[in-house]
């Protein structure tokens, strides 16, 4: 197994319907890459922001366990997974995968498997808002959504654009008929600020609710702490 050290955080999830705020549909059938309009960085770049996180919000050396479940989610899945070497802490705990870091999205057509690290009410983290919530995922290109988050408004880029930056609106925010269109699990980023970037066919994303400086803060520094583990040979 071969390791690339470039970047940031991973928890399981059986299936992604909108962790932020309430559930999604899944039909449909999934846009090909060919199809995608949302200006994503240019295939084949890597990320190498750095930055500190908030001083509200404390990483945690991520535990040797997670590094085991990254390794198998790797290998289950094909591709190269962000295995964060920083975590958050929940209770003191520092955060890592509950059985798999293996998860489901979408329905019917759109149904696939990606990697999805996922960490609720975290501690510190009050220059977020009222809410403390990330995640990173990694997908296959043609399983992706056409935007990372649905109804996702541009805010700029990291790392000279490799990384793109969404503001994602909260669920509340989207009539029922543009609801019914998230298709892929993204609902799981509704009112958060996103970073995204594509690499080898598949689909890199960090994400942290809220859209402060904070918010952005701490996606860079969560994208400069994740590792790559490549699936074996």
């Amino acid at each position: 197994m071969r390791v690339i050290a470039w970047m940031g955080v991973v928890l399981s999830l059986v299936l992604i319907f909108g962790a932020c705020s309430g559930g999604e549909t899944d039909a449909g059938p999934s846009a090909s890459a060919s199809q995608r309009g949302d200006g994503a960085p240019p295939e084949g770049t890597r990320p190498s922001a750095a930055t500190l996180p908030p001083r509200d919000v404390v990483l945690e050396p991520a535990p040797a366990s997670l590094h085991s479940s990254c390794a198998q989610a790797a290998a289950h899945l094909g591709f190269p997974v962000p295995c964060p070497s920083l975590v958050p802490a929940v209770a003191g705990v520092p955060a890592t995968c509950t059985g798999s870091c293996i998860g489901t999205a979408g329905g019917d057509e759109t149904l696939h498997q990606l990697f999805f690290y996922d960490v609720a009410d975290f501690d510190g983290g009050e220059s977020l808002g009222p809410v403390q919530h990330l995640a990173i995922e990694a997908r296959r290109l043609v399983d992706a959504p056409p935007v990372a988050c649905f109804g996702g408004a541009p805010s700029g880029g990291i790392d000279d654009g490799t990384v793109r930056l969404l503001l994602c609106p909260d669920r509340d925010e989207l009539s029922d008929e543009s609801a019914a269109m998230i298709r892929h699990g993204e609902g799981a980023h509704a009112g958060h600020a996103l970073g995204y970037w594509d690499l080898g066919g598949v689909r890199y994303v960090v994400s942290v609710h809220g859209t402060s400086d904070s918010s952005r803060q701490l996606i860079e520094t969560l994208i400069a702490a994740v590792d790559l583990v490549d699936p074996p040979d």
